[in-house]
């Protein structure tokens, strides 16, 4: 059976689920979408500690109130899988995130999540802390900053020339999925060549740092974002005020 692809459609309504949810305050410590191999659909995952606090029906009547907020979406009720912090696929999500920290989503084709068989998994990148202080506004880079992928870059549809490459593929044998695949580590590895150049304006956020709180780190890690739309992940000391 061919896989079902996930669609833009699909992540930039579960972005405006998630969303909505930070905004009510409904902690959501980590979503993705899933693809088990046994269904041929992609669920929504949503690591909410509310399932653990107040139990699952309490947690869905909240979410399921959210979701129907925002209108017509590509994300239905059906599409959302609550679980708690403890659940196998958040163990798993956890340490896929720890592995791949940064600000920009996570494909994985991991064979299992917590102990499912899954065809593939697209994890969101965590929600920017809500704080201001987290946000440093305008900074101009010192040197380049390799990009990171970005999740247009994987779910766009086809160029020609991909059209064709993936024609290619299947006529020698490799399966539409195995072709899918082949194309977006292609776009993962072209996106991962570019750089974002020295003296760039961008905008910037704290991604990573020692201590409590940014401020207790000389050097903290930060998610930089140019005009374009790249983005990539550099230190404080690479940028200056703008």
């Amino acid at each position: 059976m061919d896989t079902i692809a996930l669609v833009v459609n699909q992540i930039d309504d579960g972005q405006a689920f998630l969303d909505r949810l930070d905004k009510e305050r409904f902690q959501v410590l980590a979503a993705c979408w899933v693809k088990p191999i046994e269904e041929d659909r992609w669920s929504l995952y949503v690591v909410a500690p509310l399932v653990d606090e107040k139990g699952a029906a309490a947690a869905y009547r909240e979410a399921y109130r959210l979701l129907r907020s925002l209108g017509p979406l590509w994300v239905t009720d059906s599409d959302v899988k609550l679980i708690g912090e403890k659940h196998p696929v958040a163990n798993d999500v956890f340490e896929i995130m720890r592995k791949y920290p940064g600000m920009t989503p996570t494909h994985s084709r991991r064979p299992l999540l917590g102990g499912m068989p899954v065809e593939e998994v697209y994890i969101y990148p965590p929600l920017r802390p809500r704080d201001a202080r987290s946000d440093l506004g305008l900074r101009r880079l010192k040197s380049p900053v390799r990009q990171r992928r970005h999740p247009v870059d994987l779910t766009s549809p086809y160029t020609l020339e991909e059209q064709r490459a993936v024609e290619q593929l299947e006529a020698n044998g490799m399966s539409p999925d195995e072709a899918k695949y082949w194309i977006w580590k292609k776009r993962e590895t072209e996106r991962e060549l570019r750089l974002i150049p020295a003296g760039t304006i961008v905008k910037a956020n704290y991604a990573a740092c020692w201590g409590d709180k940014p401020e207790d780190d000389p050097n903290p890690l930060l998610h930089v974002e140019a005009g374009d739309g790249g983005q990539g992940l550099t230190f404080l000391e690479n940028t200056a005020p703008a």
